[in-house]
This record gives C-alpha cells, sequence and structure tokens, in this order.
C-alpha cells in the first residue's frame, strides 16, 4: 500500500492532475482579481502572506483561490521532489535523464523560494531621502542607504523620465555597494533591492532681497542686519498650523505653503537673544522690522527628494540557482535528444 502511494506521488498521472486543477484555480483567481480591483489592486505591493493577514478581515469567499493555488503549487512541488528523489536512488540506471530531472531541481528551488519570499520578505515604497541623508532600511536592522546625488530627469510636460540616484549601501558605518540607480537598474545585494519611484519637492525656506542684497533664509542661515544685529534662521515650517511649535520637518515632503513660517534668533550687540515667529502671511513683526530685517521679493526655495522602492526577498539567491538548474536541464535534453536522433539515422540500416 505504501508503495503504491509513493509510486502514485513519482508519476506524472499525479502531475497531470495537480497542474490541471492548479490552472483551474488560477484562471477563477485571475477573474477575480478583475471583477474586484477594489479588493486585488494591492496584492503586489506587499508580500503574499503579509497582504493576506492585512486584507483577510474584508475578504470574502472569493478569495479563497489564494491559499488554494498556493495549496496545490506546494503540492505540484512535492511531487517533483518525490519524482527527483525516486531518480536519485535509481541514479545508475537513469543517469541519462540528468536532464529532465535538473528541471526537477530547478523548480522546486523556485517554489521554495517563492515560499520564502512570501513569508519572510519585505516590499517597502515611497521611502523620502534627499541628498546627504542617510535612511534606515525597514526590517533591516543596522543596515542604511545614503544618497550621495540626485537628479531627476523631468519630460517638458512635466512627467518624470527617469530618476537618477546615487545610493551607498552601508552596514553600520561599512560601505557595502555604491551604484547610481535608474529605471529597470536597480541596486541590489543579495536578497535586497532598491529601485527608483518618484521624486517630490518639498519648501525649505525663502530666497529675499534684504538692504538689497539676494540672501536665503532656511534652516541654519545667518544674516547680519545693516544695525549690526544678527538674525539666526532656527526653524522653517511650510505649514505652522500642520507641524506646530518645535515640530521639526516631521510632515511629508511635498507639503503645501499653506502657511509657512520661521522660527527666527535676533541677537543685537547690547540686548538679550530673542527667539521670534515671523508668519509670512501676517508680516514681519516690529521687532524684526526695528532691528532691520525688511524681507523683500520672497521666493520658495525647494529641496528635491528621491522616492525609493525598497524590496527585500530572501528567497532571491535561491531563484535564481533554480532558474539556472532548468536551464541547464532544458540544454542537456536537447543535446540527448538530438545525440539520440542522430544515433538512429546513422546506425538503423536499411530493410532489405
Amino acid at each position: 500500500m505504501l508503495r503504491q502511494f509513493w509510486e502514485f506521488c513519482c508519476s506524472a498521472k499525479a502531475t497531470i492532475i495537480l497542474a490541471s486543477v492548479t490552472t483551474l484555480v488560477a484562471i477563477f483567481g485571475s477573474a477575480q482579481i478583475m471583477h474586484n480591483p477594489q479588493l486585488f489592486s494591492t496584492m503586489d505591493s506587499k508580500p503574499l502572506l503579509e497582504w493576506w493577514h492585512g486584507y483577510l478581515p474584508q475578504a470574502n469567499i472569493y478569495s479563497l483561490w489564494i491559499p488554494l493555488c498556493s495549496a496545490l503549487i506546494v503540492l505540484l512541488g512535492l511531487n517533483t521532489l518525490c519524482c527527483f528523489i525516486d531518480w536519485v536512488y535509481h541514479l545508475k540506471s537513469r543517469w541519462r535523464k540528468m536532464g529532465e530531472y535538473l528541471i526537477h531541481l530547478g523548480f522546486i528551488l523556485v517554489v521554495i523560494a517563492y515560499a520564502w519570499g512570501s513569508i519572510y520578505g519585505m516590499r517597502s515604497s515611497n521611502n523620502s531621502i534627499a541628498e546627504g541623508e542617510v535612511i534606515a532600511i525597514p526590517s533591516m536592522s543596522g543596515y542604511f542607504l545614503r544618497l550621495n546625488s540626485f537628479a531627476p530627469q523631468v519630460a517638458p510636460s512635466g512627467r518624470p523620465v527617469d530618476m537618477l540616484s546615487n545610493l551607498t549601501l552601508l552596514k553600520g558605518d561599512q560601505e557595502l555597494k555604491t551604484t547610481t540607480v535608474r529605471f529597470n537598474h536597480p541596486l541590489t545585494h543579495g536578497g535586497l533591492a532598491v529601485l527608483p519611484g518618484s521624486y517630490t519637492q518639498q519648501a525649505v525656506g525663502f530666497s529675499c532681497s534684504i538692504n538689497q542684497q539676494q540672501v536665503e533664509l532656511k534652516q541654519g542661515s545667518t544674516h547680519i542686519l545693516p544695525a549690526g544685529a544678527r538674525v539666526n534662521v532656527l526653524e522653517f515650517h511650510p505649514d505652522i498650523q500642520r507641524i506646530g511649535r518645535g515640530g521639526g520637518r516631521n510632515g511629508a515632503p511635498n507639503m503645501a505653503l499653506r502657511n509657512p513660517a520661521l522660527l527666527l534668533e535676533l541677537s543685537a550687540p547690547t540686548k538679550e537673544r530673542k527667539t521670534i515667529w515671523y508668519v509670512v502671511k501676517q508680516g514681519v513683526p516690529q521687532q524684526l522690522l526695528a532691528a532691520g530685517f525688511t524681507p523683500q521679493r520672497l521666493t520658495p526655495l525647494y529641496k528635491n527628494y528621491s522616492q525609493l522602492t525598497i524590496n527585500r526577498d530572501p528567497g532571491a539567491p535561491l531563484a535564481a540557482a533554480g532558474g539556472l538548474a532548468m536551464t541547464l536541464g532544458v540544454l542537456l535534453s536537447l543535446r540527448s535528444f538530438y545525440v539520440k536522433r542522430f544515433h538512429n539515422r546513422y546506425t538503423t540500416l536499411p530493410l532489405a
């Protein structure tokens, strides 16, 4: 009985049944994706298991094809594994079929890699970073990305054409890899892939004229006024109502200039230092005007932010090995076929 079950697991009959049922379930699932876009539109934005847990509360009976199809693929992988084990056990008598079983082995590795990535993978989009900044990579403790330079290429219509981001991958303080990523040319390291998504801009201050001199009012800048007083720009907020005093740059990039404000420090030679809020829409406070702070022709200053998509698939190297095994298997199978054909053509004697 056990032997019959093993022979069935290794048989082409089991393969045909599993492959046929899997195909039918996948066709049904494709139809559900088309008819329920609100449920399945974000399916590719996360690893499968993470997506399934997130959408399980709103999933209906029509989404049950996902675990069913996954289970069938696993069974198909187990069927292929049984065939491979049986071949290894009878290796001396079946070595000529090495190409076919390399294809089997490759398929097994791809199934394992897909399951590994679906469970332990990570996908993160809209990771904003400006030139010179360093951000931590989600779900990878101790790994960071540094943006060395960023040059977005934009068509006359305003549509992004390419995003040239020179990135350095860091592990702690150690530089692992530096490369320029662009569309279809990611930074890769093991199972990690960093791709450019788009870009955005954030207002960082104003360019203006003070006492007929062009200056930039942005965080960290210092300006000497005609009467000898000094103005230091401590903070800049694109929208003081959204961020609030002392909030820093907590808002998302591309925050609109709804109610811009600067926190200034005024230090006169004979007076104490004072911090004063300059809300642009309300005009320059009297204390600043008295010190000679008279900004004119304010023009917003913007800073570009690269928005990166960071994916990590721990099964990617295993999937690559599986693809290589299948490719070698196909080449060996083709060679075996044509060698047999050549042998039969020139060794078979014609009938008298």
